[in-house]
């Protein structure tokens, strides 16, 4: 279908063609650039008369002059009085005070007093644990599992652990394990 778009022979521009495209690429970016500095000069134009305007021109008040005719009489001559007066000088706005919202954070629950740690031990097939111990206290397994209580935050204990196959090969692991508040798990690997 679009076999008969292609042209064997496409036109090449020639070098005034060239120069003409460039001339007018480089027209295009001078206009451009004119017009961002234009409008950045109006847009700090218009910020200095704002400021100008909200600040005000000085502390003294100016005057106000005040034409005050008199009146008719049966001749036709008129009196001018003028008087000149300070406008009263310019007063802020009260100022608000400060809205002061009481505080209360909601108390966190205390960290529990003690620790406890359960464990699990994973063995190869045909090892079984011979015994564990939480620092230095040995635990009772149930299965392949264990569980401490009473233990204090924040300590450090050792779980060590031994396995023994059934063709006298024994094995053993030793974990640090520092422990949080509340429930502490690990896993060892024999």
């Amino acid at each position: 279908m679009f076999d008969d778009l292609r042209d064997p022979d496409p036109p090449a521009p020639s070098a005034a063609t060239r120069e003409a495209v460039s001339r007018r690429a480089r027209r295009l970016v001078r206009r451009r650039r004119a017009a961002v500095a234009g409008g950045s000069t109006a847009a700090i134009a218009l910020v200095v008369v704002g400021a100008i305007a909200l600040l005000g021109g000085g502390d003294e008040p100016a005057p106000v002059a005040t034409e005050v005719q008199g009146a008719q009489e049966s001749n036709p001559s008129t009196t001018t009085t003028t008087t000149t007066t300070e406008a009263p000088p310019a007063t802020a706005p009260p100022e608000r005070a400060p809205l002061i919202v009481p505080f209360s954070p909601v108390p966190e629950p205390p960290p529990p007093a003690e620790s406890s740690l359960t464990g699990e031990v994973v063995l190869a097939p045909g090892w079984s644990v011979t015994s564990c111990a939480v620092g230095g206290s040995p635990v009772a397994l149930t299965g392949a599992t264990f569980t401490v209580g009473g233990l204090a935050p924040g300590t450090s204990v050792d779980v060590v652990c031994d396995a023994h196959s059934g063709d006298g090969a024994a094995r053993a692991s030793r974990v640090v394990v520092t422990l949080q508040p509340g429930l502490n798990a690990v896993r060892i690997v024999l």
